[in-house]
């Protein structure tokens, strides 16, 4: 059913959490791996049309900063293939731009594709229940994406749930599914 399973990465190990999954739905329909980086700067304006006011920035990035970027990138993802010992076939990809559209576009570009990552970010505010990333691939991006729900770190934890992760079984007092210490995280397809 998919030929490209897609792992946007963005060098943090919370984002390395999906790649097990990945390699598993890679496995289970024969498909191609691709992990992608993409460099956050901002896309350029591509409205052709005249309008009153000032032109919107385009962003001039110098080419030594985003050549250093591109290295660094392709370094990261050479070290996750070697650390998660991917087949070395697996193909890696950096892009420059908006990462939710620059991954959208990736997805769009390759056949039968399938994007398997986190749904939650926890480095950007206190435990979003979707990433920016994720919640525009869902809503706008008309492509397939294997959601993974990590458990949340300690630190974004409420009293009430620090409290239903010690007990021996997990209660459901709260929407949603409980999180028993140690277990693997859900995953859900959206």
């Amino acid at each position: 059913m998919f030929d490209t399973v897609i792992v946007p990465l963005d060098g943090s190990p919370h984002a390395e959490f999906a790649i097990p999954f990945a390699i598993d739905e890679a496995r289970r329909h024969g498909a191609t791996l691709l992990l992608i980086h993409v460099i956050p700067r901002p896309e350029p304006c591509t409205v052709t049309n005249r309008r009153s006011g000032p032109l919107p920035w385009q962003g001039e990035w110098p080419f030594e900063d985003l050549d250093t970027a591109r290295r660094d990138a392709r370094a990261y993802l050479q070290n996750v293939v070697t650390r998660f010992a991917l087949d070395p076939k697996s193909a890696v990809r950096v892009e420059v731009g908006d990462p939710a559209v620059r991954v959208a576009a990736a997805a769009r570009g390759q056949p039968g594709p399938l994007v398997v990552m986190l749904t939650g970010d926890c480095t950007r505010e206190a435990c979003p229940p979707l990433s920016l990333v994720a919640s525009y691939l869902m809503i706008a991006g008309a492509v397939p994406v294997l959601g993974i729900r990590q458990p949340a770190p300690a630190a974004c934890l409420t009293r009430t749930d620090a409290i239903e992760l010690q007990e021996p079984h997990p209660r459901f007092t709260r929407p949603g599914p409980a999180v028993a210490p140690g277990s693997l995280p859900t995953a859900s397809s959206a």
